[in-house]
């Protein structure tokens, strides 16, 4: 090669490194008014967002800003094919079924009554009925009660007099007398009695005068109080008299002079 020719090829290479070097400040002015247009919108964007919002939104901002990267992808050809998905048939909650049942009606229980049929027992006709009398004091004195017992005409009273026992009532017991003292007559079989009109008539053996005394009938009236004192010894006879059926209490005498006992 001669010298000319590398005079020449010297002088390309120049022009060629020249072209080059225009080429990249060229390419650099546009770079760097690419950015700098891009750091002025990025700035206006941040005073929009700071004036919108505060700064919450501008601490989540990146630095730099970089481009979006978007995925795609294609669906496997059974899933392109298949059509939208049904919604799920809602389970039917099974229900119980009560077989009714036939009602059973209690049948009514027929009360028991106290009833007697009046019946002959010793000459007397039984019927039904309550019956009781009693006799307190509070003395010493010896005191008795007495009951001629209706269609019998029994005298109940204390063993001494008769005896204590009549068709259908009967004497419990003597008193002696003292505080608290009581004698009852009262029915042998709870609501039995004898028909007609038994008569009560107490009286006062012995022991302190006066002494005051009740008498307590009970029928199914009621209740009948009697109170009696006592002056002189005896019996008062047609103190009281109750009558069945019905067990009326009548001839509440209560001025009576005791007499003795026959």
């Amino acid at each position: 090669m001669t010298t000319q020719d590398n005079l020449n090829d010297k002088g390309k290479q120049s022009v060629d490194l020249a072209k080059k070097r225009s080429c990249i400040a060229s390419e650099s002015g546009i770079s760097q008014e690419l950015s700098e247009q891009a750091i002025i919108n990025r700035r206006h964007l941040l005073r929009v967002l700071a004036a919108t919002t505060g700064g919450v939104v501008l601490a989540n901002i990146p630095t730099k800003w970089a481009k979006p990267n978007i995925e795609a992808g294609l669906l496997p050809a059974h899933a392109q094919a298949s059509g939208p998905v049904s919604a799920p048939t809602p389970l039917i909650t099974p229900t119980t079924t009560v077989m009714a049942t036939d009602t059973v009606t209690p049948t009514a229980t027929a009360t028991p009554t106290n009833t007697v049929t009046p019946t002959p027992v010793n000459g007397c006709t039984i019927t039904s009925g309550t019956f009781n009398v009693e006799l307190t004091w509070d003395t010493d004195a010896n005191l008795e009660l007495h009951i001629y017992e209706g269609c019998s005409n029994i005298d109940v009273a204390p063993v001494g007099f008769g005896g204590p026992v009549g068709v259908t009532i009967h004497h419990l017991g003597d008193a002696q007398g003292g505080v608290g003292s009581s004698e009852t007559i009262t029915q042998i079989n709870t609501g039995v009695i004898a028909t007609g009109t038994h008569s009560v008539h107490p009286g006062h053996v012995s022991g302190t005068l006066p002494t005051n005394a009740t008498l307590t009938i009970t029928t199914d009236t009621g209740i009948t109080v009697i109170p009696i004192t006592f002056t002189s010894s005896g019996y008062l006879f047609g103190l009281a008299d109750i009558t069945f059926p019905g067990g009326t209490v009548t001839s509440l005498r209560k001025s009576l002079t005791p007499k003795a006992h026959p």
